[in-house]
């Protein structure tokens, strides 16, 4: 009797073995068990930023570039330094004129010194369409509308080691007038500067 009860447990555990075979290779229903996951609150005092091991970090220096403003005109000033014209602009009724003065480099690639001096009473434009002459704005107190001013307030006073730039402001020209010409004292004419509204 031990013999059949124990060809009978050979038997049935040989033919749960094949299921489990035939199971497997027509891709039965049989999962493997899942892991349970679950989220753990932070604990009180348990800090939710990253640290800074995880954090990439960005080099905190930051290059001075030159603006990426494509020069209307430019001229050669002094020894080797640039201005050039990169804005004739009408907003309203003002037309704003900007420089932007570049030193010459030196062999190591830093800048040398730029400087430049004027007169604000000596700066105009010229309409070329009514061939007028224009100064400058002034305000109430009689300060001329530019920058970088003088502490005189009468005089344009630049003297930079790198890139500066340089703004007028003067009455805007009529519709009819399409451009105007400035002549810089010391660094020489822009003409038919495109004026744009």
């Amino acid at each position: 009797m031990k013999v059949k009860i124990l060809a009978s447990l050979i038997c049935a555990s040989a033919f749960l073995a094949g299921c489990d075979q035939i199971s497997s290779i027509s891709g039965g229903d049989k999962e493997a068990p899942k892991q349970e996951q679950t989220a753990v609150p932070p604990s009180s005092g348990e800090n939710l930023i990253r640290s800074e091991e995880t954090v990439p970090q960005v080099s905190q220096k930051a290059t001075v570039a030159m603006p990426e403003t494509t020069p209307i005109q430019t001229q050669e000033y002094g020894d080797g330094n640039m201005v050039h014209l990169t804005k004739a602009r009408v907003v309203g009724q003002i037309l704003t004129v900007e420089f932007l003065f570049v030193p010459k480099r030196k062999p190591d690639g830093s800048y040398r010194y730029v400087s430049y001096e004027t007169k604000l009473d000596n700066v105009s434009y010229i309409d070329d369409a009514a061939a007028q002459k224009v100064s400058l704005l002034q305000d109430e107190a009689g300060v001329y509308m530019a920058s970088p001013l003088a502490s005189n307030k009468t005089e344009i006073r630049i003297y930079e080691n790198g890139p500066i730039k340089m703004t007028l402001k003067f009455p805007a020209p009529p519709p009819s007038t399409p451009s105007i010409s400035i002549d810089l004292p010391q660094i020489g004419s822009f003409d038919a500067i495109p004026v744009s509204r």
